[in-house]
């Protein structure tokens, strides 16, 4: 990954784990109103608290910072998107 003046930034996947709660919960705070409504960030919040814990959500971590967060979940062999963000 490049940033802005193309220079190599380190950029780490993992799991979601609740230790990253509130960084997520900071991610979809800069996206209400373009991407999602204030009133969702009650259910992302009990997303994070019960369903991400499934080893299908992922953070992505640049310098000790989650700057961004999805996932995807199948539900009787239909496999969706859950909750995908970067920080803005």
């Amino acid at each position: 990954m490049f940033n802005h003046d193309s220079t190599v930034v380190a950029m780490e996947i993992r799991p979601y784990s609740k230790e990253d709660f509130d960084q997520c919960v900071s991610i979809f705070v800069s996206n209400i109103d373009k991407y999602f409504a204030e009133y969702e960030l009650a259910e992302f919040k009990t997303f994070l608290d019960y369903a991400a814990t499934s080893n299908t959500y992922f953070v992505v971590v640049e310098d000790e910072v989650v700057v961004a967060c999805g996932g995807f979940e199948n539900f009787k062999g239909q496999v969706a998107l859950t909750w995908g963000m970067v920080h803005r």
